[in-house]
């Protein structure tokens, strides 16, 4: 079977669908991140580093999609329809993102040196070291966990129903290209980029 050739599209439509498909795809990861999240909750786990992990991450990536950059961004008030105080929930999953993940400005993180001493009753009382007390946030609580799940799906499906008027449009425009142009024009391809030199280098769309 020969393969299908595909013809990159361009044009404003077509760049604005790719990137609410780049979206769901972040919206993607942060449900399966909180599910995983719930389960190893639900469990008892204890593993820090991967609970921390996928909490982390699946904030960084959730408010990902509500910030200006390269691509288009959603607003807060896609939420504005729902029950409750969702705008308020989702500013605190942001505060939490920028002022404990991002920066450690918010009381979520707390380092305390401290003196240890020799016993009350020593005849000889003194310094004998430092004490290093620490705590910080590893991730919400299961109810949090699953509000952030619940608004990432709301947040998905809202996209969902743009991505559909969207692709309408650009493919009633794809049809009406001349179909030699479309032949003759860049074969979509994707190829895999990473490392620190491409990190620092922003993209052209």
């Amino acid at each position: 079977m020969h393969n299908m050739p595909i013809s990159k599209l361009e044009f404003p439509e077509a760049l604005e669908l790719a990137e609410t498909a780049s979206i769901f795809q972040d919206l993607e990861f942060v449900i399966k991140s909180t599910r995983a999240l719930s389960s190893m909750l639900n469990e008892g786990s204890k593993d820090e580093v991967v609970l921390r992990g996928l909490f982390t991450a699946a904030l960084v990536i959730y408010i990902r999609c509500f910030t200006s950059g390269k691509r288009i961004s959603l607003t807060s008030d896609i939420y504005k329809s729902l029950p409750g105080e969702p705008i308020i929930c989702h500013q605190q999953y942001k505060d939490t993102r920028d002022k404990h993940i991002a920066h450690s400005v918010n009381a979520c993180e707390e380092m305390i040196i401290g003196a240890t001493l020799s016993p009350e009753n020593s005849s000889n009382r003194e310094v004998t070291g430092l004490a290093y007390l620490t705590s910080s946030l590893t991730a919400y609580d299961i109810n949090g966990i699953e509000q952030l799940g619940r608004l990432a799906e709301f947040a998905q499906q809202y996209i969902v129903e743009k991505q559909k008027v969207l692709g309408e449009q650009v493919f009633s425009i794809a049809k009406n290209i001349d179909i030699e142009t479309l032949y003759k024009g860049n074969k979509l391809r994707i190829t895999p980029k990473g490392g620190p030199a491409v990190a620092a280098t922003p993209r052209n769309t």
